[in-house]
């Protein structure tokens, strides 16, 4: 917008860009190089799963919907550096991730003195992670760009060659809600 410039910093990869709004520097979302030319920038959500998928960033606001009411929200925290992997087996490739979180803020009806009160949130959770995953992952794959280093991983099993956007992508989340020190996990 008016009074906003917004420039990458270093283009030998995937790097977040400068945002410089009214002569204050803000971190802004990160750029997409195929090579060292510049093609997009993810969006704000795109960036944050980014660095939740190389390990950059160890706390993270996820918000979803109440799964009982649409209308209201509830608000969860990283409160550690997320566990993210990649696998490959022939062509297929998973992609996982695993988050301990806790509620920031709650406007969900729900009982919390209950275990299945987590264990549907966690569940809701899980399911929303897995999809901005899959999201993140298929921008960066249209855009040529191999910053999560599957190519490299390809090349070290197989000893041989691919494009990673030849591959096939699966995807895997799961969160534990971290309640007062006890962790509810969802088998």
């Amino acid at each position: 917008g008016a009074g906003c410039l917004k420039i990458s910093i270093f283009p030998a990869g995937n790097i977040s860009s400068i945002t410089i709004n009214n002569g204050e520097l803000a971190l802004g979302p990160i750029g997409i190089f195929d090579d060292f030319e510049m093609k997009a920038f993810l969006t704000e959500k795109e960036s944050s799963v980014f660095n939740v998928l190389t390990n950059t960033s160890k706390e993270k606001q996820i918000k979803i919907d109440c799964p009982n009411d649409s209308n209201k929200f509830i608000m969860f925290n990283t409160y550690k550096t997320p566990e993210t992997g990649i696998e490959i087996k022939n062509n297929d490739v998973t992609i996982s991730t695993e988050v301990e979180v806790r509620i920031v803020e709650n406007h969900c009806d729900y009982n919390f003195k209950k275990e299945e009160t987590y264990e549907i949130l966690q569940k809701s959770l899980s399911k929303k992670l897995k999809s901005d995953i899959q999201e993140t992952v298929e921008t960066l794959l249209k855009y040529n760009s191999d910053v999560l280093k599957v190519e490299d991983l390809y090349y070290k099993k197989y000893k041989k060659d691919i494009n990673a956007t030849k591959l096939n992508y699966k995807y895997e989340a799961k969160a534990i809600i971290n309640r007062n020190g006890i962790i509810f996990e969802v088998k």
